[in-house]
């Protein structure tokens, strides 16, 4: 059996942590081992990290604030995070905790959160803070607001690059700098400080998990872009992003906060007043959105009265996202108030990116948790194989002597030794006894046998999947082409896990799917001859990757053919 998908590993672990521990307690010489089998899969449901990074105003806080659907990060125009804040899941969101360098930490009333932002005082005495809610995301994953890289404020690139560990020491390590997930906030205008601290960002740092296997970009606030059509062109523009990157980063995705915010967040008669708007005919409204000055002024033609309009202006959602969000509106005539609110939802991007959060990212690091956790019943798994063959052997020979016993026994009662009679039936039952426990234990053995290597299987091949993720990120894989390292990324995983994804650049128009895995096989079989050290065991792993795929593809045309 041969497995992809996360959701299939999930399975896998469901079936192992259910039916190890009756097997061990099948039997009295393993039923000793059985807590520490119990409750393994339980014992990875701790929440998942996810770093937000990016220079300063690329507006990083309000970002996290639409994926919490909360108002919890600190935002402004100016700038505002001034430490490492873990946003965590918890009930007590009226208060925050400060860890201070030379100091304990302390609760304080969130009240006081102002008190660490900008250039304050205490920001350069706090190693993080911690806030709380009860949004539904934190349950899944904790939240790491970092202050702006390429600050005007020096503290503050100092430190996210030591939480990042580009400048990594001990402390910053105790803080949890391997997060699951990096999200790198661009704006759509890029800067050249943002190549050249995403080079430093993929090179330097030598912690596991950060490679560009767990990191993708936000082009956020894509609305502020001049065009006649915003949605296709920061669209356009993130795949142009995507493609400069390469393999440095999974993907680029094109957000909106302050959208997601209006979806979220503005009243009821607000979006029934921007969809009347936004049937005013195209030359009415174009002139109307020409400003934020003249959208307040008077407009005899507008169907919103000036007052509402200048509702609209102060409800907290910035002039080029409402201008943006008519200009969308009056393209997409939507039947009602509440469709409208959807689709600008849908066009927020903020939904996409939590899934793929958690297809890219979550899913993969839940596996690994899974697969790394249940890796500990190995141990008691093999030593119960030892204890059941050792057993076993037991058996065997209690068997065999009890078979010539029992033909001595009947020798004796055919001579006439008939007081035997009870010892030859007492013998014949400890006989069957046994037989049933030798049948037992090979049964048992087996099921063990087949669980753990099965197990054992998906967990190496997981492993190694991510072992070539983070080598194709390096140096050490500039051997392979720009389009090579794309294949094996896809391969392992990186683009999603189902065997359609992972085969996905090796399909081609008018080929059988089996054809081009065996053109592909052919063609990494002949660079693994060529190739030395690791990139050899990547590529090793890329062929066993595809005839795996192979082997899946095959035994689903013969499921079909049946």
């Amino acid at each position: 059996m041969h497995v992809f998908d996360y959701a299939d590993v999930a399975d896998l672990v469901d079936s192992f942590c259910s039916q190890i521990p009756p097997l061990l307690t099948e039997h009295s010489v393993t039923a000793d081992l059985l807590p520490r089998v119990v409750g393994l899969g339980e014992q990875c449901q701790n929440p998942f990290t996810v770093a937000v990074v990016g220079q300063m105003r690329v507006g990083k806080s309000s970002l996290i604030n639409a994926i919490l659907e909360k108002d919890l990060a600190e935002t402004g125009v100016t700038e505002t995070t001034a430490t490492i804040n873990w946003i965590r899941y918890g009930s007590n969101s009226d208060q925050v905790k400060v860890h201070w360098k030379d100091a304990p930490a302390e609760m304080i009333s969130r009240d006081h959160l102002k008190q660490w932002t900008g250039e304050a005082a205490n920001a350069a005495k706090t190693r993080f803070i911690e806030l709380f809610d009860d949004a539904d995301f934190l349950k899944v994953a904790s939240i790491v607001d970092t202050p702006g890289l390429r600050s005007v404020i020096g503290d503050h690139t100092d430190a996210t690059e030591s939480f990042l560990g580009l400048k990594c020491d001990i402390e910053s390590r105790a803080i949890g700098c391997k997060a699951d997930a990096i999200v790198y906030v661009l704006m759509p205008v890029a800067r050249e400080s943002d190549d050249s601290f995403l080079a430093n960002f993929l090179n330097q740092t030598q912690l596991p998990g950060t490679a560009s296997f767990n990191s993708l970009v936000v082009l956020h606030k894509w609305e502020t872009l001049e065009s006649d059509d915003p949605v296709l062109d920061s669209q356009s523009k993130a795949d142009r992003i995507a493609a400069e990157l390469g393999a440095s980063v999974s993907t680029v995705i094109p957000v909106s906060a302050p959208m997601a915010w209006a979806a979220k967040h503005l009243a009821d008669d607000l979006w029934g007043a921007i969809h009347r708007i936004a049937l005013m005919d195209q030359e009415g409204l174009s002139k109307l959105i020409r400003g934020e000055r003249r959208f307040a002024r008077e407009a005899p033609d507008c169907p919103v009265a000036m007052a509402t309009r200048q509702e609209l202006l102060d409800s907290g959602l910035p002039w080029p996202s409402l201008r943006t969000i008519l200009s969308i509106a009056s393209k997409a005539r939507c039947e009602s108030k509440d469709e409208l609110r959807r689709h600008i939802a849908e066009v927020g991007k903020v939904g996409h990116l939590r899934g793929e959060l958690d297809r890219r990212f979550f899913s993969r690091s839940r596996s690994l948790k899974l697969l790394s956790t249940v890796a500990k019943a190995w141990e008691p798994c093999q030593i119960a194989q030892l204890r059941l063959r050792n057993r076993r052997t037991e058996v065997g020979e209690l068997l065999a002597s009890s078979k010539e016993m029992l033909s001595l026994l009947q020798e004796r009662i055919k001579l006439g030794d008939d007081d035997l009679k009870a010892v030859e039936h007492y013998v014949e039952k400890t006989q069957e006894a046994l037989h049933r426990e030798h049948v037992s234990l090979s049964g048992v053995l087996k099921s063990l046998s087949f669980q753990t290597s099965q197990l054992k299987n998906v967990y190496d091949d997981f492993v190694a999947d991510l072992n070539g993720l983070e080598l194709i990120a390096t140096p050490k894989a500039d051997a392979l082409a720009a389009n090579e390292k794309l294949e094996l990324q896809a391969l392992f995983g990186s683009k999603g896990t189902a065997a359609s994804c992972r085969l996905s650049p090796f399909l081609a128009d008018g080929k059988a799917p089996i054809d081009c895995i065996e053109i592909a096989i052919g063609k990494f079989s002949s660079m693994h001859a060529r190739a030395k050290n690791e990139l050899k065991q990547v590529l090793e792993h890329g062929v066993s990757r595809l005839e795996q795929l192979a082997d899946h593809i095959e035994s689903e045309l013969q499921a079909l053919n049946k």
